[in-house]
């Protein structure tokens, strides 16, 4: 994408980070705070779903999912606020992706497990909210729970490409 973006206006900063991998997580937002001095947004857009009903499902996955929907959320979410806080950003934002899963559960079983994830991002954006009101922080929290958007995730998800 950067290569993409060349000659255009503005300018973008690839960097490669697991986010199971929360070493590689804490490494990126080191660079970019030496880097660009800390963020005054953070957009936390990410989703891992295998796509197997709860009674096909195997621990080792669901684990997996946990950590990138849930805690790389939470821990991305943690090391921006205090980097604002600490930078005294004036005009901070939080804004967490998550999705109509996070408020309802369908009658599709191979989301069953990541509508769980999706429940628990709509309640760690709220407790971050409560968190950063409580101690007064200039900084808003949102999410934004889109309905059905056209990505690859049906097709990786589903063996079968016509239902996909």
């Amino acid at each position: 994408m950067a290569a993409e973006l060349q000659g255009c206006a503005g300018s973008l900063t690839a960097m490669r980070c697991d986010l199971s991998q929360l070493d590689q997580v804490d490494a990126m937002f080191r660079t970019i705070e030496q880097q660009f001095g800390g963020e005054d947004v953070l957009i936390n857009n990410a989703d891992l779903n295998f796509g197997r009903w709860l009674l096909d499902g195997s621990a080792e996955k669901w684990r997996a999912m946990l950590d990138v929907n849930v805690l790389a959320l939470a821990h991305c979410a943690q090391l921006a606020v205090n980097n604002m806080a600490a930078c005294e950003v004036s005009e901070a934002q939080v804004i967490n992706i998550c999705s109509r899963a996070g408020h309802c559960v369908d009658d599709w079983p191979d989301l069953h497990f990541c509508t769980a994830t999706k429940y628990a991002v709509t309640a760690l954006t709220e407790s971050l909210r409560q968190e950063v009101a409580a101690k007064k922080m200039r900084i808003r929290v949102a999410q934004i729970s889109p309905g059905l958007v056209n990505t690859d995730i049906a097709n990786r998800m589903l063996a079968d490409k016509q239902e996909a």
